[in-house]
């Protein structure tokens, strides 16, 4: 009996210890590994604007330029599974970056940084105005050229 306190009070401290560690840590690590550029699409399932989102994404223009220069990642806002790479569910991750409805898209670089937001569903074209206005690499693709010198 003494022995199974004792390893639940050590349980509480380690438990305790690791949430102290966890808000302690800069919010930069929380997401790491994700290479030079990530692009997380927050959807979830019955959600109409995202299944607006989701045409957009699938063009096979739009889904090439993002697969040349982005990860590109899907997180289902209620999802509790943890996302491999991220390290981190969907729910979590919303709590991290602060998605506030969907779809939302963020493009966050390896340190976790939020590079750039876009709340709500976008037709093809504005999503391609958007996004190869704001990443600099993207400026020379076909798809980004013809677009003049972005916003």
């Amino acid at each position: 009996m003494a022995q199974a306190l004792l390893n639940k009070d050590i349980m509480r401290h380690i438990f305790f210890f690791c949430l102290l560690v966890s808000f302690l840590l800069p919010s930069q690590q929380v997401v790491s590994g994700v290479g030079p550029t990530t692009m997380l699409y927050f959807y979830q399932d019955g959600c109409p604007w995202c299944a607006r989102m989701d045409i957009v994404l699938r063009d096979a223009e739009v889904a090439a330029l993002l697969a040349r220069h982005n990860r590109v990642i899907r997180v289902n806002v209620r999802d509790r599974r943890i996302i491999p790479g991220l390290h981190m569910s969907g729910e979590a991750l919303v709590k991290r970056f602060g998605v506030k409805g969907t779809p939302t898209i963020l493009f966050i670089d390896g340190a976790g940084k939020i590079l750039l937001t876009i709340p709500g569903a976008l037709g093809r074209e504005d999503f391609l105005d958007v996004v190869c206005a704001s990443q600099a690499e993207m400026q020379e693709e076909k798809a980004c050229r013809s677009r003049g010198e972005g916003l």
